[in-house]
């Protein structure tokens, strides 16, 4: 159960971006690529600092889990074999499969209602 909890994606892709990307999302109503243009280098780093807290307790707990960029590759959101190397940016800059995502359009939504609730809080 730790395992499957432990490699929830969302819980480091959706909360970082929603937070800081707030001020852009009210004021376009989200009209911007939310992985494309809403996961820029400092977003990232906020979702890399949240795999190395994630990582951390899975260690502390005895528990299996894959670094975000590996576990983003494994799950099929990007391609080719460097594609997974190194950070939640380059792994996201590599997925051609997200960049057309659209942002929600509002901060009420389930990005953050369940993926902090559901995603971080456990």
């Amino acid at each position: 159960m730790l395992e499957a909890d432990l490699a929830n994606l969302n819980a480091i892709l959706h909360p970082p971006g929603m937070v800081c990307n707030a001020g852009w999302i009210q004021a376009t109503a989200g009209k911007f690529g939310f992985y494309a243009e809403g996961s820029g280098p400092a977003v990232a780093r906020v979702m890399d600092a949240i795999d190395a807290e994630r990582l951390a307790l899975a260690r502390a707990l005895g528990a299996r889990a894959v670094p975000f960029a590996e576990l983003f590759h494994q799950l099929g959101f990007t391609t080719g074999g460097q594609s997974y190397a190194g950070s939640a940016y380059h792994a996201i800059q590599c997925s051609e499969l997200i960049h057309p995502i659209q942002s929600p359009a509002t901060l009420d939504h389930r990005y953050l209602h369940e993926d902090v609730g559901w995603g971080l809080v456990p």
